[in-house]
């Protein structure tokens, strides 16, 4: 599918539609379009292929939010398994992401809230409990909240933070062009508070590790969600510009 470009005044966008709308007809690409094969066709003309890495731990998927919630796990092991039918592995390098560790979550979120999502269950999670309700409010986690406590918490959060960090890493040394994590992209999660189904944010830490080796980040959100989380992670910085 085509993307848009943006055009610098409203004559030179009104010349280009003209063109692409002649280009239809004649079957041709616009010179004013860039298609989903932009990014291939370059590295042909640089003479290089696309190192695409995928980051897949098959635990992901085995979470559950709880009845009705819309966060639902599940689907990345849908996605993955169409990746296997299309063959689309066959183009990628697979890999198993290690488990982050709470040290690694601590690099951007507060040590009190890592430590409270590892313990955390809805075992001590009981209701008339003034020390757990008043933790389950401060870091805003809990049965009222849309960041239930349900079991295996903090290792989903350990496996898609994982992957993501993973994914930096890989990019760093110059292994890969493009990193892959369906599992990651919380992008709500505060330095101390969950938001948004997202209690860890993978986003904010993968680009801590980018900035190790880079001057500066892009970050491009495609969720239709404003990703609060990882603008306001970045927003006294110039070394990270967050786009949606």
């Amino acid at each position: 599918m085509d993307t848009a470009r943006v055009f610098s005044s409203h004559k030179q966008y009104e010349s280009s539609k003209k063109t692409s709308q002649h280009c239809k007809k004649q079957n041709k690409r616009s010179p004013h379009t860039v298609t989903n094969n932009s990014i291939e066709d370059y590295f042909v003309m640089t003479g290089r292929s696309t190192r695409v890495s995928y980051f897949y731990n098959s635990d992901v998927g085995h979470f559950y939010y709880g009845p009705s919630h819309p966060m639902k796990p599940h689907r990345l092991k849908l996605a993955h398994h169409l990746i296997l039918s299309y063959g689309l592995y066959r183009k990628m390098e697979c890999y198993r992401p290690h488990p982050a560790s709470a040290g690694e979550m601590a690099a951007f979120h507060s040590e009190e809230y890592v430590n409270f999502l590892s313990r955390i269950t809805p075992e001590n999670n009981i209701r008339g409990n003034s020390a757990s309700n008043s933790q389950m409010q401060r870091f805003n986690a809990g049965e009222y909240t849309d960041c239930p406590v349900f079991d295996g918490l903090f290792e989903f959060t350990s496996l898609y933070t994982g992957a993501s960090i993973d994914g930096a890493v890989k990019l760093n040394q110059g292994a890969t062009d493009i990193a892959i994590n369906w599992s990651g992209g919380l992008h709500h999660a505060k330095k101390s508070e969950a938001s948004g189904f997202c209690y860890i944010n993978d986003i904010v830490l993968a680009i801590l590790e980018l900035l190790k080796v880079h001057a500066r980040v892009l970050y491009i959100d495609i969720d239709v969600h404003h990703g609060d989380g990882v603008e306001e992670a970045f927003y006294c910085t110039d070394r990270v510009m967050t786009f949606r």
